[in-house]
């Protein structure tokens, strides 16, 4: 998978680091000219710190990668065929070597007649032990060193690859030098103001937009965002909202924030359109800049982590998922996390009828609890994590699940609630997810309460099953016609199917460690290939383009990385199929 050629007879020898005392050529400034913003002529000492009098010392010097020829097709074909004979030819590998984080170095890759990435890696089992890479789940976890930090995998696909893989190890251990990686550089999409610290000289209503622009924001807000998470009950929130579009300077924090996250979420919608200056009123990324802004500084001012309510986290909600649009990083996933522990601490894990709450109360806080609880279920795809942070939690049924019921079914002064609707709603995309999210937990649940014998097929079958039915039951009365209706009968589909797929590969890595090619067969490769064109029909489609923003907030990483790694281990079958 690397993108330069090697030899079969060189590729797997070890590339000795050319000292740090060999380098001649300073390429950063001293670390007192940087503290100082003067330019420094790179010498040793420099010239600014001769003159001043004061200490001069440089950072550690970056290794360069030794420049390569560009690789030819031949060489990547000599490459592949080589990776294959190594993944085929592997022997069942020692329990007891010594801890190894996967760092590309000549004491791992001289490891003996066999030496390889695959034959000289190893992983830490929970009692301590090691295992090697490719072992049943749990066993199969990975730490690798990514700069000053450190990234975990055990998710058993994922894992699998890393592990084997030295070139993608050693992509994912690079740490991002780029110019977005800088703290300094402001980006729309950092989640991490979401901390910040109250402004005085910047009242929170100073960042809100015209009455026409928020009205729009509103509109845009309730037909293309609302009805993808039913989070909120539109005709109180209507209110909110127009309560602080009427008079910002008069509006609570609480409802400020609330109002932000709704124009943030419908300007990220737009997505740079040729129409969002003329709606905005300025361009689309100053706009996102400004509702960011105004969010952080009402979170500040309402002390969300001291004084959390359920709006306060129906805004986080809103505004962690129109961010994944563009940023699907750890930081969201981190923050959804600390959402749920807000979400803990006002009782969202506890139903509101136990607790004495009023009927539509309770329904409110079940929608939003669920809601966060399914975003953890990304964390396998996104971040190589086979975890929820709260499984028991989803399992054990202390909050139940909402109704479906249109927000017109509710009312703050009822005394029950209805039964619920038979056919379509706005809430049913939702509950579609909820239902998978559990099925999730469930797999999750039973591939880890034995890990020493991994649980019989026939079990993880009955649960997908299960699931599938469910999902048939929801979306039986939805209308294919409607757009709306027909994308919640397609992304519903697609993501059970998805989830049986993923999973079944999943029990077969725990199985059968050691035999790849129980997971790489033409039949496995053909569904993926299905799925995955699959998706990218859907964002084809015209009638749902204005939903479609939130197919791009979940790319199909797993598929792709199936995929890929297929063609990897079998370039022959990967031509065959005209890859």
């Amino acid at each position: 998978m690397s993108g330069h050629s090697a030899s079969p007879e060189t590729s797997d020898r070890p590339r000795t680091p050319t000292p740090a005392s060999s380098v001649t050529v300073t390429q950063r400034s001293c670390a007192t000219c940087r503290r100082r913003k003067v330019r420094c002529d790179k010498k040793c000492p420099c010239t600014p710190c001769s003159r001043g009098g004061h200490a001069c010392s440089y950072p550690p010097k970056q290794q360069r990668a030794p420049r390569v020829r560009k690789a030819t097709i031949d060489d990547v074909a000599t490459r592949i065929s080589k990776l294959e004979e190594t993944l085929t030819s592997i022997p069942v590998r020692e329990a007891s070597r010594p801890r190894d984080r996967f760092a590309d170095s000549p004491k791992t890759a001289a490891a003996g007649p066999h030496a390889s990435p695959l034959a000289t890696s190893a992983v830490a089992t929970p009692g301590g032990s090691l295992a090697p890479v490719g072992s049943p789940h749990p066993g199969g976890e990975i730490l690798l060193e990514k700069g000053s930090s450190t990234q975990y995998f055990n998710e058993v696909l994922v894992s699998r690859v890393v592990g084997q893989e030295s070139d993608v190890r050693t992509a994912l251990s690079t740490p991002r030098t780029d110019g977005l990686s800088q703290a300094h550089v402001p980006s729309p999409f950092n989640p991490m103001g979401i901390l910040s610290t109250p402004l005085l000289s910047h009242p929170a209503s100073s960042f809100h937009p015209s009455k026409h622009t928020a009205v729009q924001l509103w509109g845009l807000f309730k037909d293309n965002v609302d009805c993808m998470f039913k989070i909120l009950h539109i005709p109180t929130s209507e209110v909110l909202v127009y309560t602080v579009i009427n008079d910002p300077s008069t509006a609570s924090p609480e409802a400020l924030a609330l109002s932000y996250s709704v124009y943030y979420a419908a300007t990220v919608v737009l997505d740079e359109r040729e129409d969002c200056p003329r709606l905005l009123g300025e361009s689309w990324a100053s706009a996102l800049h400004r509702y960011k802004a105004g969010l952080e500084q009402s979170f500040a001012q309402a002390d969300l982590l001291e004084n959390p309510t359920v709006v306060l986290l129906q805004a986080v909600a809103i505004y962690l998922t129109a961010v994944r649009v563009h940023n699907t990083g750890r930081a969201i996933w981190t923050l959804n996390g600390l959402a749920i522990r807000i979400a803990r601490s006002i009782g969202l894990h506890r139903d509101g009828k136990n607790l004495g709450l009023s009927p539509f109360e309770s329904e409110i806080r079940r929608r939003l609890w669920w809601y966060l609880l399914g975003r953890d279920g990304r964390a396998a795809e996104d971040l190589g994590l086979h975890d929820f942070p709260t499984p028991n939690v989803i399992l054990s049924g202390g909050t139940e699940l909402p109704l479906n019921l249109e927000d017109s079914d509710l009312d703050p002064n009822m005394e029950e609630l209805p039964p619920p609707r038979k056919g379509w709603t706005r809430m049913l995309s939702s509950l579609a997810n909820i239902r998978i999210c559990q099925t999730w937990a469930d797999i999750l649940h039973l591939s880890w309460a034995s890990p020493s014998a991994p649980p019989p097929y026939e079990a993880r079958d009955r649960i997908v099953a299960r699931l599938f039915e469910t999902i048939e039951g929801l979306i039986k009365e939805c209308n294919p016609v409607v757009p709306l209706q027909k994308f919640t009968i397609i992304v519903s589909r697609f993501i059970a199917r998805k989830l049986d797929f993923v999973t079944r590969q999943q029990w077969e890595a725990q199985h059968h460690p050691e035999q790849q090619e129980l997971l790489a067969t033409e039949e496995t490769l053909l569904e993926a290939l299905g799925l995955f064109e699959e998706g990218e029909r859907m964002l084809q489609d015209e009638l749902m383009r204005p939903y479609l923003w939130s197919m791009r907030s979940y790319p199909q990483y797993h598929l792709m990385l199936f995929i890929l790694w297929n063609i990897c281990l079998r370039p022959s079958m990967s031509c065959a199929l005209g890859l």
